[in-house]
């Protein structure tokens, strides 16, 4: 018997000893000391597996700093940064092993119980740190060598020491120093954060919770701020009770997370102070907190649940808004200040009477507009600048506004605590983040899930269907499920809600909150919505069509008042060489938000006629909102034109045209399309007009074209079809754009054009050689039909794109090459080439070369001929007329290239 328990007691104890085995975890030991240069860390690293493993593989940020092909380095291009790209070695940073650099993970064979390693890291200059990526916060832990591979997914026990000497330039949240140990539950170093400022602000909660910010901005009330924070602590904590906890908040994050919006305007010394003081250092403080707090509360992977804490944090921010400041507006008190005696002109504006709350919907819908629709889930590496703002923030935010809306107001307190507690505990996964929402929000739960996996934008639309004896609504819901909605009568919620099933159906309305006159009515929050089109859920005193709605004029582009149709109306100004100023005034229903139908009219008083010009147009666009659409946009339009082409020469097009635009990455610079056109053209004559010359012609075109914004590498491509009854021309170009040194690009067109059929009675349809064919009236040219003079020299990169003043032009065949290479970054030596050929004559080449002075780029730009087929340029009498400038005068093509890399 004795023998037996002796037997249960060793059988015990190995059992024990063997489940205590497997509740061991790996252990990395780190000691960080300083190094032997200023901004060095000698870094003493040892891994102890709890079972033998053949090979241990270590990675560090460093690397993505130092190769340029890195996905770090490709992101920063993306939104147009290139310092990364371009930086030297030195200032890249670098980690040294056993005297050598190490450029890459670094694999070690291990046959002991541990494995050693000792190296220097050197961290890469701070400009290149900030500018790293969207979060523009990094910590020394981020760059330490750390277990990839099968390691890296299982729990790894941190025992982390850090040298006294380093604590003056360190801070460190939720680790004590001085030689002391921090133990990690998992492979997760803790964030050491390193400044060398000493303008370090600290503040403590009720909490327990400590804020360090570092050089911070003026611009917050330090008087105000202890109390502000304490407000703000005690509102937050409401939804995720957080103690003991410490949030560093640098420099650099501070400036990449502003609260938008809320700036003085002016210049310089002068400035308008558009909102008091104390609200925007509140709302500031908040904005920084609830983004810390709510990221402490919910470790998640960023990468893949991005969305849960950045929605949550906006969604604390709206809620605090409407609590504690429900009378801002987002023109703030900029509308009492700005007046003219009596008058208040911002008095008219929308703007001026929204919530500052709208900002959030509005954001978003006039992003989503630009139709760069993602939806929630995407990985965050993979949206694009903006919309890391619009979707992952305000649009789930909105989300959760709408899921609040539906439930009792605490419960959203109760649904964020739960999830908290579970994030602090276990992994918090979609599927464990769905299921609670199903559990506190049964309403609208099928709605928000499937908005969260599709990029189709939600939008409800009503109208009115009346008979003699009766009144009903129909209400259109594009989801794939049933939406719980409010009624608002008046921006007042009413007290009854609907259930919207998906597609278009007749809601019966009680006879209490039928609208009245005048009285606008709606679904869904008028400020508070994901919606992406905000104007069609409601109308205004019954009436039922866009038609019947009450037009109003506005002199500025406003945000759309609900239950009218807003036509702006604003000063245009033009010139060209024959109607001199042109001075008009531009009709148009396209405001602050894009919309599928926008006209635009403008007529011009010619002051070189004396007589009215004008241009219009219309177009139709359509969005397929499939999530698997290959096409991202179908465009229709008609335009018309009256304008001069010569002195007392006028000319009339009328055309119609068709655009598909093709579906592309939202973060890509990528464009292609199809288009097709047809124009009709009436020109007056001059008076010794030769009986062939064309009064009128009919063109027609089709064509594709595929560009690459890349920043360091564009790409061009063009092909068209074109003619007319007495011509068909075919020609195709490409350009291609080199960044070989920081802003510094070399350049290569080539351009083939070749006339399958050509019966024409004059030159006027036939390839230029240094000037344009300009028998559109489209290129740009403000002197049409200019031989001498200024507007004769302008050029425009177009047909063979010959600088030197070539006289003719081509009406066979022609083939061209130009090129550009970089001296400084504002001068630019060019070369061109060509063979040209002309019925019933050979080929022949010519070439020129010279200078090119760049003032704005592909905007203003000046060549200066050097050497060309018609010899030494310089020495020519009349060189002062050949040389050569291009010029844009379309804002719209200045303003689009500073948007790339943005939406």
């Amino acid at each position: 018997m004795k023998i037996q328990k002796k037997f249960l007691l060793f059988i015990g104890i190995f059992c024990f000893l063997q489940i205590f085995k497997t509740q061991e975890l790996d252990s990395l030991v780190i000691h960080i000391f300083p190094g032997r240069n200023a901004g060095e860390y000698k870094v003493h690293q040892i891994f102890y597996p709890k079972s033998p493993v053949e090979k241990i593989c270590l990675s560090s940020l460093i690397f993505d700093f130092q190769n340029k092909k890195s996905d770090l380095v490709y992101r920063r291009l993306e939104e147009r940064e290139r310092s990364l790209y371009f930086a030297n070695t030195q200032s890249r940073g670098s980690l040294e092993l056993n005297g050598k650099p190490l450029s890459q993970p670094l694999c070690l064979s291990s046959q002991t119980d541990y494995t050693e390693i000792l190296y220097y890291l050197r961290l890469p200059d701070p400009n290149l740190i900030q500018k790293a990526d969207g979060q523009a916060e990094y910590t020394l832990s981020d760059f330490l060598l750390k277990p990839i591979g099968k390691i890296q997914n299982n729990p790894v026990k941190i025992n982390l020491t850090i040298d006294p000497g380093l604590v003056k330039n360190i801070v460190q949240t939720n680790l004590s120093f001085n030689g002391k140990s921090y133990n990690g539950k998992s492979f997760s170093i803790p964030p050491i954060y390193f400044t060398q400022d000493d303008n370090v602000v600290q503040v403590e909660d009720s909490f327990h919770n400590t804020y360090v910010f570092e050089k911070l901005s003026d611009k917050i009330d330090k008087n105000e701020m202890h109390l502000q924070i304490e407000r703000i602590t005690k509102f937050i904590h409401t939804y995720f009770p957080q103690q003991g906890q410490t949030y560093f908040f640098s420099k650099e994050w501070q400036n990449k997370n502003k609260f938008v919006g809320i700036d003085d305007i002016g210049f310089k010394k002068l400035k308008i102070k558009r909102f008091p003081d104390t609200f925007k250092s509140d709302i500031q403080l908040f904005h920084w907190i609830s983004q810390k707090w709510t990221q402490a509360a919910l470790p998640v992977e960023k990468e893949i649940l991005h969305y849960v804490p950045n929605g949550l944090a906006t969604f604390l921010e709206m809620e605090y808004c409407k609590k504690y400041y429900p009378e801002i507006t987002l023109l703030g008190n900029l509308t009492e200040m700005v007046h003219l005696g009596k008058w208040y002109p911002l008095h008219h504006f929308e703007a001026s009477k929204t919530s500052i709350l709208a900002r959030y919907p509005m954001a978003y819908a006039f992003i989503a507009s630009r139709n760069l629709d993602q939806k929630i889930t995407t990985p965050y590496s993979k949206l694009s600048l903006y919309n890391a703002t619009a979707i992952s923030s305000y649009y789930t935010a909105l989300w959760f506004e709408i899921l609040h809306a539906n439930a009792h107001p605490d419960t959203i307190k109760l649904f964020t605590q739960e999830l908290s507690f579970l994030a602090q505990n276990t992994a918090l996964t979609s599927e464990l983040f769905q299921r609670k929402i199903l559990t506190y929000f049964p309403k609208n739960t099928a709605l928000f899930k499937e908005k969260l996996n599709s990029k189709i934008p939600w939008d409800l639309s009503i109208k009115t269907k009346t008979k003699k004896d009766s009144f009903q609504i129909l209400v259109h819901n594009n989801a794939e499920n049933t939406a719980q909605i409010s009624w608002y009568q008046d921006k007042k919620q009413l007290p009854t809600t609907i259930e919207v099933p998906p597609g278009t159906h007749p809601i019966g309305v009680p006879e209490n909150i039928r609208p009245k006159k005048n009285i606008v009515f709606s679904l869904n929050d008028p400020i508070l919505n994901p919606e992406l089109f905000q104007q069609n859920n409601s109308i205004i005193g019954g009436r039922n069509t866009i038609l019947l709605k009450k037009i109003r004029l506005v002199p500025y582009q406003d945000f759309p008042k609900k239950g009218y149709y807003d036509i702006y109306y604003q000063p245009r100004i033009s010139a060209n060489a024959y109607d001199k100023v042109l001075l008009g005034i531009n009709f148009s229903n396209k405001g602050v938000f894009r919309q599928p139908f926008v006209f635009s009219a403008t007529p011009y008083y010619s002051t070189g006629s004396k007589n009215l010009a004008y241009s219009t147009g219309l177009s139709y666009t359509f969005y397929p909102r499939e999530d698997n659409a290959k096409i991202r946009e179908y465009s229709f339009g008609a335009s018309s034109r009256y304008f001069q082409y010569d002195t007392g020469l006028n000319y009339r097009q009328q055309g119609f045209s068709a655009n598909l635009q093709f579906h592309k990455p939202p973060r890509s610079a990528i464009n292609k399309s199809l288009y097709a056109g047809y124009s009709i053209f009436n020109r007056d004559l001059p008076a010794n007009s030769p009986s062939h010359a064309y009064s009128q012609y009919n063109l027609w075109r089709v064509g594709y074209s595929y560009g690459d914004g890349f920043i360091i590498r564009e790409k061009y491509y063009n092909t068209s079809l074109s003619g007319m009854e007495d011509f068909i021309k075919l020609s195709a170009e490409t350009l291609q754009r080199w960044e070989i040194a920081d802003r510094k690009r070399i350049s290569l067109r080539l351009f083939a054009g070749i006339f399958l059929q050509n019966k024409t009675r004059s030159t006027l349809f036939n390839i230029g050689i240094s000037r344009v064919g300009d028998y559109t009236y489209s290129s740009g040219l403000l002197g049409s039909s200019s031989t001498e003079g200024i507007f004769s020299q302008q050029y425009v990169l177009a047909d063979i794109g010959m600088k030197s003043r070539f006289y003719g032009s081509v009406g066979s065949a022609a083939f061209s090459a130009n090129g550009e290479y970089p001296i400084l970054r504002f001068l630019h030596v060019y070369a061109d080439a060509a063979a040209v050929k002309n019925k019933n004559r050979d080929f022949k080449f010519i070439y020129d070369s010279g200078v090119k002075l760049t003032i704005i780029r592909d905007n203003f730009e000046i060549y200066f001929p050097i050497m060309s087929s018609l010899g030494w340029e310089p020495g020519f009498t009349d060189y002062a007329t050949r040389i050569r400038f291009s010029i844009t005068l379309n804002l719209s093509a200045i303003t689009g290239q500073l948007q790339r890399g943005y939406f």
